[in-house]
């Protein structure tokens, strides 16, 4: 009996002792990354593995993530294939967060996450028939601007065609911006988004909803969403003024147009020290393309070029380029010509240009596309453009 007392006892001490333990921690999630893939993936398979791979170092309840545009980093473009992209990052997305478009609706709600991301030609993947962009892409805090995780993937695109905000730009917009983006998108997790881009988000979601608003055909709408963004500290940059032309000019405020065109090319100047205009030529030719109304709109943009550089009185080196196509010396041959070509044309407002010029052809050493494709795709990559230098004379 004394025995199975002592028993009953010790039973007793061993519950009672470890009922009063502290229970261990509950076991952390820890966010679990997918397999890296380095091979060339198709359109749909390559933008689901962002939107996994993504989702793959987050964990905890759904968060508010606002989708930005991606953009090419080569010529500062967003392309049509963007609406895909965010329907299928969405689509995965959505199994972890609650994702937003870009809109100026959103101006006031407050947002956790920002995705950001470009796009880049790859040359050594690339063929004739497959074109092959390097995606980069990040979520950071909208508050701290903190990077939470970064995916990238080699991915084949359907076609490359700007949306039409881009392709009626009369300029190329590599601005500041551009390059806050694209030096943000490669960095590493725990690592800062630049400020400046940060801040920027806040105009972005007004330009968003001017693009959606000039897509559609209302263009009174788009002026209205881009003079507000003109509005705002960091407003008066390339990409507002781009806005702002295209809408008065599609509503025959040819004036204001011009006045916009003028700001848009001052602050190319000032902020690039150049004028990456979209003057474009045909293939294997000195002369300009005449699609449409391009060569009355060459005109106007030449004639306030040259009145630009005469109130300035900068020098500058008139740029020609090529496609990639045909052999190095005859396209730095065609180049030249083409530099030349805009030079005479620069003559007839502004004869001084002459002497404050100097020609360069760079063939397509500096090709924007370099496709070689001789078509749409690559026609920007047959152009002139403007770069400031100091004057020696």
């Amino acid at each position: 009996m004394k025995k199975n007392i002592r028993y009953f006892t010790l039973a007793t001490a061993l519950i009672l002792a470890f009922s009063c333990a502290t229970p261990p921690p509950p076991v952390q999630e820890i966010p679990q990354r997918i397999e890296k893939i380095d091979r060339v993936m198709g359109f749909e398979e390559g933008v689901a593995y962002l939107a996994r791979d993504i989702n793959s170092q987050f964990i905890g309840n759904k968060k508010k993530l606002l989708l930005d545009t991606f953009l090419d980093a080569n010529s500062g473009q967003a392309l049509t294939i963007n609406k895909s992209v965010e329907k299928l990052l969405t689509i995965t997305l959505n199994e972890r967060f609650n994702v937003f478009q870009m809109d100026a609706a959103l101006e006031n709600d407050h947002i956790d996450y920002v995705l950001s991301g470009i796009l880049l030609y790859d040359d050594s993947h690339s063929t004739s028939t497959q074109k092959v962009y390097h995606f980069f892409a990040v979520v950071y805090e909208m508050d701290s601007g903190v990077i939470r995780a970064s995916s990238d993937a080699l991915i084949e695109i359907p076609e490359y065609k700007p949306t039409s905000t881009y392709e009626d730009s009369p300029v190329f917009l590599r601005d500041e911006k551009l390059d806050d983006l694209t030096a943000s998108v490669k960095r590493r997790p725990g690592e800062q988004i630049s400020q400046s881009y940060l801040s920027y988000i806040g105009t972005k979601k007004l330009l968003a909803a001017a693009e959606q608003a000039y897509e559609k055909g209302d263009n009174d709408k788009a002026l209205t969403y881009y003079t507000e963004a003109e509005k705002r500290s960091d407003g008066k940059n390339m990409t507002v003024y781009s806005g702002l032309y295209n809408s008065a000019r599609l509503l025959n405020r040819s004036d204001d147009a011009e006045r916009y065109f003028g700001q848009l090319i001052n602050i190319s100047m000032d902020e690039k020290k150049r004028i990456e205009i979209k003057i474009l030529f045909k293939v294997n030719s000195a002369n300009f393309i005449d699609i449409g109304d391009m060569p009355k709109h060459y005109g106007m943009w030449l004639r306030q070029i040259a009145s630009q550089f005469q109130k300035r009185g900068d020098c500058v080196k008139i740029v020609g380029h090529s496609s990639h196509t045909g052999k190095a010396e005859y396209n730095i041959a065609l180049s030249k010509k083409r530099a030349q070509m805009v030079q005479q044309v620069l003559t007839v407002k502004y004869p001084g240009i002459k002497k404050k010029s100097e020609i360069i052809g760079m063939g397509y050493a500096e090709n924007i596309v370099g496709s070689g494709t001789d078509d749409g795709q690559d026609a920007i990559d047959r152009r002139v453009e403007f770069r400031l230098m100091e004057c020696t004379k």
